[in-house]
């Protein structure tokens, strides 16, 4: 039986897309933009870059267009219906309505909510032949899923570096303890150093150690903190992902 191709792996966020090995390669082409109306126009555009490589596509989207919220309860107590009108009920009280349609990643301790914008949703599927998609997936989802490994290890920060966000997770030996983020743009770049330093505050036993993923020049953090590369392996690892769109058979 011949295997199935390994699927190619597209970061799109609102300025650039980039293909991704280990990490994300240079700079490759154009992002969404900031306009809702341009996306379907910008996903046709990338369905034919002759740039991208030929067979199925992942797209790893920004963060700027998810919404997380993490909630730490006992999941084993709780059933799928009731952990869903808990996930619902939070969101709303978080983000206001309209809800947007949610995707629930339950661990023993904690229930994480995760949203993608409704518009990038509905463009995506109304390109998802053109491009190829075999799944859709937020970039701090898939970092989760490729890192799992070194995260089971780890206990601390995790910095998620982005374009236009930053995303600061407090991880103790792959149990997600907090989830925060931060808007940032090049007029009004986010601050790590202070996004760590008030969770930090908020969580005072988590120490000063700092993984640190960037799509930007990584950032330098001075004493207590003690920041290193998180070392991507060159395939997704597996058992841990919290969750794909778009998902095929």
């Amino acid at each position: 039986m011949t295997p199935l191709p390994r699927p190619s792996r597209l970061y799109l966020g609102s300025r650039h897309f980039r293909l991704d090995a280990a990490g994300p390669a240079a700079v490759v082409g154009e992002g969404l933009g900031d306009d809702p109306a341009g996306w379907a126009a910008a996903l046709k555009r990338l369905a034919t870059d002759p740039r991208l490589p030929p067979g199925p596509r992942q797209l790893l989207i920004s963060d700027r267009w998810v919404r997380y919220d993490l909630l730490p309860v006992a999941t084993r107590q709780l059933g799928e219906d009731e952990a869903r009108l808990l996930a619902e009920s939070r969101f709303r009280r978080q983000y206001g309505a309209p809800l947007w349609p949610l995707r629930l990643a339950a661990a023993p301790a904690h229930l994480l909510s995760l949203a993608l914008q409704p518009a990038l949703l509905a463009a995506l599927e109304a390109q998802q032949a053109e491009l190829g998609l075999c799944g859709v997936e937020p970039w701090f989802a898939a970092l989760w899923d490729r890192a799992w490994p070194q995260l089971r290890q780890f206990r601390g920060w995790l910095l998620v570096d982005e374009e236009d966000i930053l995303l600061l997770a407090q991880v103790d030996h792959g149990r997600l303890l907090g989830l925060r983020s931060q808007l940032s743009s090049p007029s009004q770049p986010a601050d790590p150093l202070e996004l760590l330093t008030r969770q930090a505050a908020l969580a005072p036993d988590a120490g000063h150690q700092v993984l640190i993923h960037s799509l930007n020049p990584p950032p330098t953090l001075p004493a207590p903190w003690q920041g290193q590369a998180l070392v991507l392996p060159p395939a997704p690892g597996a058992g841990a992902r919290l969750w794909q769109w778009l998902r095929h058979g």
